[in-house]
């Protein structure tokens, strides 16, 4: 290095000289001290920094300097790189979540039967309440995390098949969704959810569960003991035929009465009185029809007898 004619020259065999070695402060002292000018010095100290062994000994390298001025550049390059490198920690990636290419039903203009009043929830909702059920350990935990998603969020029936998508036991699956349909949103698409189940016996369970929830049976109209022995006796009480038939017949619009106790009405009145049209009228709401045939015989005359057996058989085709 004395030899070289040039800083330049000098700086370059320095650097080629300490590539893959190390020195002490002192050796990089005495190389320094070799150049002819602080700017290459400076340069060389700064490369060297990093491949000394003894770094606490650095300070003695700036004696090499003549300026003070590049003393103090070397010595603010020395803090710089004595500070830790803050590393930034790389922004978490959301998980892109794929779900079963099924047929999914559009809520956009839904306009039958609601769950849940809306609005329905939006895409970033629902991407971070799936990527929450998702990340669950256990079947268990992601269907709790599906049912405590739908007490508080609307979901449409799309939203939901994907939801529940995520579990992987079928029987969970029917379960789940039982348990949750009704908080969604268009609950006329039921039907699209037997996409969740290969097993045929689980597809017809769920239809016949989303159908049963839409048109429950009818409740059966029956008209209590108590309430009927205050019905009677009012009939009871008419002193015509007429009148009993007429509030017979009123009583007949809200009232549902069984066999026997259309029975006991009729004989409150005169069996040549009695007319079919007032058995007619009962038949609708009567909740044990299949018994109507032995009111047949309450009637007096043989033609009206024969015009209610026609009507029990129109009834029963």
């Amino acid at each position: 290095m004395a030899v070289q004619s040039t800083p330049a020259k000098k700086l370059s065999l320095a650097q080629i000289f300490i590539k893959g070695k190390c020195l002490q402060a002192s050796q990089v002292k005495t190389m320094a001290q070799l150049f002819t000018d602080d700017a290459s010095r400076l340069e060389f100290c700064k490369d060297a920094y990093a491949r000394t062994t003894d770094k606490s000994n650095f300070y003695d390298v700036y004696d090499a300097f003549e300026n003070f001025s590049y003393a103090f550049r070397l010595h603010d390059f020395v803090e710089a790189s004595a500070q830790p490198e803050v590393v930034t920690p790389p922004a978490p990636v959301e998980q892109v979540l794929t779900f079963p290419r099924y047929s999914y039903p559009s809520s956009s203009n839904y306009k039958g039967v609601t769950g849940c009043n809306g609005p329905v929830a939006s895409d970033e909702q629902f991407r971070k309440i799936a990527n929450n059920t998702y990340a669950q350990p256990t079947e268990e935990s992601k269907q709790l995390a599906v049912l405590n998603a739908v007490e508080i969020t609307c979901f449409d029936f799309a939203q939901t098949m994907k939801l529940v998508s995520l579990l992987s036991s079928e029987e969970i699956r029917l379960k789940t969704l039982t348990k949750i349909f009704s908080n969604v949103y268009d609950l006329e698409s039921y039907k699209f959810g037997s996409q969740l189940f290969l097993n045929k016996n689980l597809q017809a369970e769920w239809l016949k569960y989303g159908a049963f929830y839409l048109t429950p049976p009818a409740v059966a109209c029956e008209e209590s003991d108590a309430d009927f022995e205050v019905v009677l006796k009012k009939v009871h009480d008419k002193f015509f035929d007429h009148e009993r038939i007429k509030l017979i017949e009123t009583y007949s619009l809200d009232h549902c009465f069984k066999v026997s106790q259309i029975k006991r009405l009729v004989n409150e009145i005169t069996p040549a009185s009695r007319n079919v049209n007032l058995f007619k009228k009962l038949y609708d709401k009567c909740p044990d029809k299949n018994n109507y045939s032995q009111l047949v015989n309450e009637l007096f005359f043989a033609s009206e007898k024969e015009e209610l057996e026609a009507f029990l058989r129109s009834k029963n085709k």
